[in-house]
């Protein structure tokens, strides 16, 4: 624990506080002091009392484990259980009642309570970082990005800052861990993130809204400017009562949360690495895309391999996005790079057109005809990588991109040696580039949701 106070402080001074400013001020009035002092001697006897409990706990579980004891009756086996659960019970409601007493104790100084239970937060532009680790011997300016993330989970943002950190998805803004949110909660973060200069995309992981109506407001406000992706835990029983004994945690009824989320625009990240993925997507397009159709949902597939365009339709289905039918004006466009004998349609299986025109040719007439054609909302991009990546239409992809405000996602697969090469090239131009097609898919339908946001 001390090594932990002494990271903490080193942190904060790191980021230009003074020592021992940030802890508590000795410049308060007597009386505001004397306050202070009695409920901080109260907190203290609430920490003897739970550790107390704790260890009276232990030992009656474990005198119910132990062999010398399994003679007794199940009766008195059973009472036991509920007198530890009992304990449990009113253990987790003096937790509540401590919580609530450190509030008290900030408010009589003017301060506001972040946390408990939790690594608190990072802010990248400012180099403010209050993790009770040590700050990684790393640029928090040279990872200052637009991509904001709010966790109830303190290890879990710890964990993410350093993914991102170490493996690029994306540059950051803020990270901001709450915790049990005994005073600050997720609700006035999302609100001071709608307003932040330089958070354009977030990303929020939850167990629990306990204020349903200020957070559908605050993520309104949001959505308003920015994308937000929500993964919610506790969906089934048993990680709702997980959350609670992780973060103290009521997971609320998961039908009505979902419901009120997709009615926003929100996308719910089905898991982290999902969540990543999209943060990765928005990080690179965090404006709104213009939906062509009034579906919204209508997407080209352009693919140098048929099977792999079969695997995308059904994964498109999943994925609440329909295959475009091409107009008759794309359609005559894209006769001129098909040989006779291969009519073309959606997807756009492009290998004989590589053959006839050349690899670059083919691309660009193909994608250019698909983003221009008032019928597609989004253009699906699946190449083979190889030396002809040299030849790709990167820059050319990735300027019809922005100005027709239609995205472009790509699944890429081939030779290994290139692929870094080609999601080099096409990441520069802004067009996210996946290893593998669900999620390259996924991707699609996040730009589509929020920019049909927009349309609403």
């Amino acid at each position: 624990q001390l090594k932990s106070i002494s990271d903490f402080n080193k942190n904060l001074q790191q980021a230009g506080f003074a020592d021992e400013s940030a802890f508590i001020s000795a410049r308060l009035p007597q009386s505001e002091r004397e306050a202070l002092q009695k409920m901080s001697q109260q907190l203290e006897a609430d920490l003897a009392t739970l550790k107390a409990r704790d260890t009276e706990n232990q030992s009656a579980l474990q005198a119910i484990n132990a062999q010398q004891v399994s003679t007794r009756p199940a009766e008195e086996h059973q009472q036991q259980l509920l007198d530890i659960t009992q304990s449990l019970k009113e253990t987790r409601q003096q937790i509540g009642a401590m919580q609530q007493r450190i509030v008290d104790i900030a408010r009589v100084s003017g301060m506001r309570v972040w946390g408990p239970n939790c690594t608190g937060l990072v802010n990248t532009r400012e180099t403010i970082f209050t993790p009770f680790m040590r700050l990684p011997n790393v640029d928090l300016e040279a990872i200052s990005g637009n991509v904001a993330i709010l966790a109830q989970s303190g290890m879990l943002a710890a964990g993410f800052m350093l993914q991102v950190i170490f493996s690029g998805f994306f540059k950051v803004s803020k990270s901001c861990a709450i915790g049990n949110k005994a005073d600050i909660g997720e609700s006035e973060v999302l609100e001071y993130l709608a307003a932040d200069d330089a958070t354009q995309v977030v990303l929020a992981y939850l167990e629990s809204i306990p204020d349903g109506r200020r957070f559908l407001e605050a993520a309104r406000s949001v959505l308003a400017t920015k994308p937000l992706i929500v993964l919610k835990g506790g969906r089934s029983e048993a990680a709702a009562q997980a959350a609670v004994s992780h973060t103290a945690s009521l997971a609320g009824a998961d039908n009505v949360i979902d419901g009120a989320l997709r009615q926003l625009g929100v996308f719910r990240a089905a898991d982290f690495m999902q969540m990543m993925q999209l943060g990765k997507a928005f990080s690179l397009n965090p404006g709104r895309f213009e939906p062509a159709t009034s579906g919204g949902n209508r997407v080209a597939l352009i693919t140098v391999s048929g099977g792999a365009g079969v695997v995308a339709l059904d994964l498109m289905q999943d994925a609440g996005l329909k295959p475009a039918t091409l107009s008759a004006p794309a359609i005559e466009r894209l006769q001129g790079i098909f040989p006779s004998w291969m009519p073309p349609g959606n997807p756009i299986d492009i290998w004989p057109a590589i053959e006839k025109v050349g690899v670059e040719k083919a691309f660009s007439e193909s994608i250019i005809t698909a983003l221009e054609d008032e019928d597609v909302d989004g253009v699906l991009l699946l190449p083979f990588s190889s030396r002809a990546n040299a030849v790709f239409p990167a820059e050319l992809i990735g300027e019809a991109s922005q100005r027709l405000r239609k995205p472009v996602v790509s699944w890429v697969f081939g030779d290994i040696r290139f692929l870094d090469e080609y999601r080099q090239n096409l990441e520069s131009q802004r067009v996210p580039v996946y290893d593998d097609l669900r999620t390259c898919i996924e991707a699609m339908s996040a730009y589509l949701t929020y920019a049909r946001g927009a349309a609403r």
